[in-house]
């Protein structure tokens, strides 16, 4: 069996009818268990309708069942072993089948269905729960063995032979109840009203049995009451029975007719079957008496279709003196599921352990492989750059600001107050945003003279210097620029011709658009700018050149879309972002669509 993916079907086959129920495993686990019963005297049938129904429900396929059931006479005997060696031994599983490979104590005609251990008693140790793994140079035992007759056994076979489904596994159905529906320490009363028969035992501490009786009349014998005093057909009366017998019956059944084809009453039919209740019930109280005053069970539970006899329960707690638990008619049926999966389940947790502990040492593994050679993962480019003219580059929440937009790039202006009649940044301010970024700073000198301030942008931290047209020694500045390892490029300002630009642009890295006039924050965007982007853009193409456009003024979220239209990869923003409640928001509506 797959202990991990598969199914198993139990079989509760009685006198004149079947219970079953099918379980799914998916992953080691329960998925899904259905119960289903049938009533009928063809057992044939009956299996195969329940199976049918079964297979249905779990949309799974069965072949082989575990079985329980009636399966005839049983006996109990309490069998006794010992074994000597020579010297001392480690006590093996297998030396405890060797002791019970020969059962000479059984009926004639009987096969041992279980053999549960009682004792076990070594040199120096008395009645241990196993004697495996102890040492030892004798070792007595205790068994019970319950027995079946081949005669009911060979009947059950030829049932499911003819259901088509060959039989797993066989228990008795006392045997089930022990083993799952009572604490293991409890001292346990099992009756199972069955049809033809009725079994009582007693059940101590380890699962040990210390009494069993078959009583060989059932629930049968009451119907065979009620159709005898009837003089009804036996399916009728058991039906009949089924439907109005009660030991909860008061005043009223005397009034209400059992079936509405018959002019006999509820009463009358309780007043037929419960005496004939009462003397199996009376039997097994007799025939459990001196075991019960022996091991004074604290419980009894009952089984069997007897079992759904309204206030079964309240009537065997009175007798016996002793609480009662009722289990239903389909108990063995749920019980032998129970058992079954009790065995199956520490296997299934084993392979799923084993599976686990594989996966996890892959998965740690695979860890170890990814920190070691995994690639630092490049972070998102954003091809905005914020302007320091807008902002207070000395407050620490400015670069906060930054990085929570995921700011890539930050444009840098420096102004010598000759070139444009205003002085800002420097290089000063220049070394202290270097200090507290690790962004791309992009710094457009607009100064007289801007060789002369190049190396000293370049030791200050700058990544590209761009420089303005209209300004002294531009060719030289580009060539220094380029020398020291930077980006180098060229602002053109809105009252310069592009044209000027031809002797440089297969030499420098970027054109920076000024779409206001350079000098001053805060300025309307020029509506010529998106024209002059385009024309740089379409000569890039077609000469095959690599400078990058950028654009610098009057940037906000209706001016940006123009500029990537018209070829940009970059834009400068400075009092749109600075003056926007959400900068992150603010940063995000200027990105391309």
């Amino acid at each position: 069996m797959n202990l991990l993916d598969s199914s198993y079907l139990v079989l509760d086959i009685g006198t004149s009818g079947v219970s079953g129920m099918g379980v799914r495993i998916l992953s080691g686990r329960i998925n899904a268990q259905q119960i289903k019963s049938v009533e009928s005297p063809d057992i044939s049938f009956a299996i195969k309708q329940t199976i049918d129904g079964l297979e249905s429900a779990l949309d799974v396929r069965f072949d082989s069942a575990f079985v329980t059931g009636n399966f005839g006479p049983v006996d109990f005997k309490v069998i006794t072993r010992h074994q000597n060696w020579d010297k001392e031994r480690k006590i093996s599983a297998a030396d405890i089948s060797s002791m019970l490979s020969n059962l000479p104590e059984l009926a004639e005609g009987f096969a041992a269905l279980h053999i549960i251990p009682l004792r076990y008693d070594l040199d120096e140790l008395s009645n241990v729960a196993t004697p495996v793994g102890h040492t030892s140079k004798s070792m007595s035992a205790l068994m019970g063995a319950i027995s079946v007759g081949w005669g009911g056994m060979s009947r059950v076979r030829e049932h499911l032979r003819a259901a088509h489904i060959r039989a797993f596994e066989y228990f008795d159905p006392s045997f089930l109840l022990a083993q799952t529906a009572r604490p293991a320490g409890e001292s346990s009363l099992i009756i199972d009203l069955g049809a033809s028969q009725t079994t009582v035992s007693l059940w101590v501490a380890r699962g040990r049995l210390c009494f069993m009786k078959k009583i060989p009349i059932g629930q049968s014998a009451v119907t065979d009451a009620v159709s005898n005093h009837l003089n009804l057909q036996w399916g009728i009366a058991e039906k009949i029975k089924r439907e109005s017998m009660s030991l909860l019956g008061g005043d009223r059944d005397r009034f209400t007719p059992a079936s509405r084809r018959h002019d006999f009453t509820r009463a009358d039919v309780n007043d037929i079957a419960l005496p004939a209740l009462n003397e199996i019930l009376g039997r097994a109280a007799d025939d459990s008496l001196a075991a019960s005053e022996k091991y004074n069970p604290t419980k009894i539970y009952l089984a069997g279709g007897g079992a759904n006899i309204p206030g079964i329960g309240e009537c065997v707690r009175n007798l016996f003196d002793t609480p009662v638990e009722n289990l239903g008619p389909d108990a063995a049926a749920s019980a032998a599921a129970a058992h079954v999966w009790s065995r199956i389940k520490p296997r299934a947790d084993a392979i799923m352990a084993r599976r686990q502990r594989r996966r996890d040492g892959a998965n740690a593994f695979l860890g170890l492989f990814k920190k070691l050679f995994r690639r630092r993962a490049k972070k998102r480019f954003l091809p905005i750059m914020p302007s320091t003219l807008a902002f207070n580059m000395r407050d620490m929440a400015t670069y906060a600001r930054f990085a929570s937009a995921g700011i890539s790039m930050i444009h840098v202006d420096i102004m010598d107050g000759l070139y444009t009649s205003k002085v800002a940044g420097g290089t000063e301010e220049l070394r202290f945003i270097r200090k507290h970024t690790t962004a791309h700073l992009n710094v457009h000198l607009m100064t007289e003279n801007p060789e002369t301030w190049v190396e000293a942008a370049a030791a200050a931290g700058a990544d590209t210097i761009i420089v303005s047209t209209g300004t002294y020694g531009v060719r030289a500045a580009l060539l220094k620029i380029k020398s020291l390892g930077k980006r180098a490029g060229i602002a053109v300002n809105p009252d310069s011709p592009l044209e000027i630009l031809k002797p440089i642009l297969r030499e420098i890295d970027e054109v920076l658009v000024m779409s206001v006039t350079p000098g001053a924050g805060g300025q309307e965007f020029m509506p010529d700018a998106p024209r002059r982007i385009a024309a740089l853009a379409s000569a890039r193409k077609r000469y095959k050149l690599n400078f990058k456009i950028s654009v610098d003024g009057g940037i906000n979220a209706q001016t940006a879309p123009e500029c990537w239209a018209a070829g940009a990869d970059f834009i400068v923003s400075g009092n749109y972002l600075a003056k926007a409640a959400d900068f992150p928001a603010a940063v995000q509506s200027l990105l391309p669509q």
